[in-house]
């Protein structure tokens, strides 16, 4: 049977992807003299990224104090208590992150440069939504939510930091059943950012959008999203990230009994798998097991029958015998035998499974 990706991985991942790390507009050389403040920002954010989580905490105090040198009102400042804000929320310390965060709002709200004040404001909101989520203050969330898209939608009609802040709006009234806005604001992202979003970005989109679908009964839409998935998957990015959206894409068509646009994906997403992870991996080999659900349904029958023993062969040599994912491969083989009346050979192959259940 075909499974979509654990769905709250997925949206996960979009969420912290989308959380706009602001640090400073142009990265200095090392051969550029930096000030104490930035020295220290440098080196918490670096902290963040190889996840030391103290040093980075203790660096980042640091460098809020060498900010808190420079005149009161300070975009600099501003940088490093949204920062900090985005490293209390990494720390599982929401409390922390929103009194961070609410700091650099106030304090940004209240200036007038550089000039994109408006852009840095916006991401400030986008991050204090996100944490106030966590606090579950939804209300306020989604506040914060709707006036960073304002401020974002002024400057482009859609870029990476507004496709954030709408993604997470829509994640937001996807929780609370609201799914229509939801479904717009996914849409918003879709429609006008084909040429302007990361393709990772219009993935975890097409994927948000997969699960709104889901959740909401509403699986026969996700026909409409195969040809820009498509699409998508021939653009330069993560390419694990966009092969998982079409896999849960083939998933959800398959659910909704739509195999002919499932197959299109699947098949795109397998050879997404097999180049990047190689023959024997097991991901390979789920993928093909769920390629051999599609061609069944489809009553292609022996290209059904090839993708499954082709699985089967790949999951036994990466996984061995006694590993559930093989078992599942040939369980699902099984079904298919039965199914065709080839009850014996159904019947040797549960005897040989039944050795190594557990």
């Amino acid at each position: 049977m075909m499974s979509r990706l654990n769905i709250k991985t997925s949206l996960t991942a979009f969420c912290l992807l989308c959380v706009c790390f602001t640090g400073f507009d142009e990265a200095p050389t090392l051969a550029q003299a930096q000030p104490a403040y930035l020295q220290k920002l440098m080196q918490a954010n670096q902290a963040l990224a190889e996840n030391r989580l103290p040093d980075a905490e203790k660096t980042m105090a640091e460098a809020l104090r060498e900010a808190e040198r420079l005149k009161p009102q300070d975009d600099r400042l501003a940088t490093v208590l949204n920062d900090q804000g985005w490293l209390y929320y990494r720390m599982d310390k929401p409390a922390k992150a929103e009194s961070a965060l609410n700091r650099a709002l106030a304090l940004r709200r209240k200036l007038k440069a550089p000039a994109d004040i408006n852009q840095r404001i916006a991401t400030t909101l986008n991050n204090l939504g996100l944490v106030l989520v966590r606090l579950n203050k939804k209300a306020q969330a989604e506040k914060a939510y709707k006036d960073a898209i304002t401020a974002f939608g002024a400057v482009a009609t859609m870029d990476d930091k507004l496709a954030a802040a709408c993604n997470n709006l829509a994640l937001l009234y996807t929780e609370q059943k609201k799914y229509d806005p939801a479904e717009s604001l996914y849409k918003r992202v879709l429609e006008n950012g084909l040429d302007k979003v990361t393709p990772d970005n219009l993935a975890r989109t097409i994927d948000n959008l997969c699960t709104l679908y889901q959740v909401s009964g509403r699986q026969s839409r996700a026909q409409n999203l195969t040809e820009l998935a498509l699409r998508v998957s021939q653009l330069k990015g993560d390419e694990m990230v966009i092969a998982n959206t079409l896999h849960n894409l083939a998933a959800l068509d398959s659910k909704a009994k739509n195999y002919a646009p499932a197959l299109k994906v699947q098949v795109r997403s397998f050879d997404i798998y097999r180049t990047v992870l190689g023959a024997d991996h097991p991901a390979v080999a789920k993928s093909l097991d769920d390629l051999a659900g599609i061609y069944a349904s489809l009553k292609d029958k022996a290209r059904a029958e090839e993708c499954y023993r082709e699985a089967i062969e790949i999951a036994l040599r990466a996984l061995g015998p006694e590993h559930k994912g093989y078992q599942a491969c040939v369980n699902d083989y099984i079904v298919f035998l039965k199914a065709q009346g080839r009850t014996e050979e159904a019947r040797k192959l549960e005897s040989h499974i039944s050795r190594y259940a557990k």
